[in-house]
């Protein structure tokens, strides 16, 4: 466990028992497994294929197809896929990060935005306003993320609108829908870095924003398991997917914890719901009790939490000072705080005291 950094390790409070094995082959895996298994759980992006094929070995009824793996565990691809399913769809391209072909580059229309193919945490994106400033800045980008090289960049149109995430479980093709919120964020110098979550109040958005969730599950052929699907909500009221997360929520279980918080299904719950019963109903996102967020500081400075009202819990995950010269991304998180309460008026005061005293 030690060995696995801080931000992507499972919380102990997580299952009855876990059970950490360092193969990485099939056969070992499944020869260590001595009891039956209800269901395969995907817990990290890059490991798509190999869960999907495991899956298919253990709980084949409820296994998504590995033949189109590929769709769920490349941002590329499901863009593809969308537009295959004449699905409203990003524009794009992929390039080499360390030989871009510059006759590519031209046919771009700028602005655009950047991130590594097989990225994660906001590790690496960048907008760029022109053919230089883009060639310039994939010169600049970090060569590896979450362990791996990054080998190409998924350079898209430049989408403005707000993000809406939208978690679900998935089980033989049926997709019961628990939380649906948004991540606000600022701009530090030009990168924008996350400072909050929060539920998304609007029923109708919500509603729309599932009706979407939905056409993008069945477009990736995702059929079994938990998803965590990012869109961006345009100006216009119109839905573009920006990624497929086929895993539960991140964010050290914080989505969930606000879901449960406000009266609706976590992630687990629904599962924990088919598991017993073999069916589970979306969230009642009609009914709410209260208002949730979650605020992400990257200071490591100690603060006492327990003046704010709204103050619920706060999970600390590095107390050692952030690079001064760094471009701030989720790996550089050092606490989330949890709020609830019964009057948002509470919960936006509190916001604005714990947000200044951070670094940004």
């Amino acid at each position: 466990m030690s060995n696995i950094a801080a931000f992507n390790r499972p919380s102990a409070q997580l299952f009855d028992r876990q059970i950490h094995l360092h193969h990485e082959s099939l056969d070992e895996i499944i020869a260590l497994i001595d009891e039956p298994i209800d269901f395969v759980l995907n817990g990290c992006d890059q490991h798509v294929p190999f869960c999907e094929q495991l899956a298919s070995i253990l709980t084949p009824a409820l296994a998504n197809n590995p033949q189109t793996s590929a769709i769920r565990g490349n941002k590329f691809q499901q863009q593809e896929a969308m537009k295959k399913h004449h699905l409203p769809y990003i524009k794009q391209l992929l390039i080499s990060r360390e030989k871009p072909a510059y006759d590519q580059l031209q046919e771009l229309t700028f602005p655009v935005f950047a991130k590594p193919l097989n990225g994660g945490g906001s590790i690496g994106i960048f907008k760029a306003l022109t053919v230089a400033d883009l060639t310039h800045k994939l010169a600049q980008s970090p060569a590896m993320v979450n362990f791996e090289p990054i080998d190409y960049y998924l350079v898209q149109e430049y989408v403005t609108g707000s993000e809406i995430i939208i978690d679900a479980c998935s089980y033989q093709g049926n997709h019961s829908f628990s939380h649906v919120f948004t991540y606000k964020k600022h701009l530090i110098n030009g990168v924008p870095v996350y400072r909050t979550i929060e539920t998304v109040e609007d029923v109708v958005l919500t509603q729309a924003a599932i009706d979407f969730a939905r056409k993008v599950l069945m477009a990736c052929a995702y059929d079994n398991g938990f998803s965590h699907i990012e869109l961006f909500y345009t100006d216009n009221g119109e839905f573009r997917l920006i990624e497929l997360n086929p895993r539960i929520s991140g964010a050290s279980g914080l989505p969930n914890m606000m879901a449960e918080a406000v009266g609706f299904k976590s992630q687990d719950t629904l599962l924990t719901q088919y598991l017993r019963s073999g069916v589970c109903d979306d969230s009642d996102f009609g009914q709410r009790n209260g208002f949730a967020k979650a605020l992400l500081l990257y200071t490591h400075e100690a603060m006492d939490f327990s003046v704010y009202p709204s103050y619920q819990s706060h999970i600390l995950i590095s107390d050692t000072s952030l690079a001064s010269h760094k471009d701030p991304d989720l790996t550089d998180l050092r606490k989330i705080v949890f709020l609830y309460h019964s009057s948002k008026e509470v919960i936006e005061q509190d916001t604005v005291a714990i947000l200044n005293k951070d670094l940004f």
